[in-house]
């Protein structure tokens, strides 16, 4: 069981992945179930919002690991 600051950090990041498929949604040229096809002046974009959802899942997962969770 996750207490309420470990809730709100999964949270945030499951927040963050649905936003993350959102964004891809709306930069991509063609997307599928599974795969989404960026054009080139889309990809300076997508490496900064990339790098920051990757920061977020970075520290839930070392927010769970020392709350000894994960």
């Amino acid at each position: 069981m996750l207490d309420l600051d470990e809730i709100d950090v999964v949270v945030n990041a499951l927040i963050s992945l649905d936003g993350m498929n959102h964004f891809l949604e709306s930069i991509s040229s063609q997307a599928s179930d599974t795969r989404f096809l960026l054009p080139s002046e889309a990809w300076e974009e997508f490496q900064v919002v990339n790098s920051s959802t990757a920061d977020v899942l970075n520290f839930t997962v070392q927010a769970l690991e020392f709350s000894g969770e994960a």
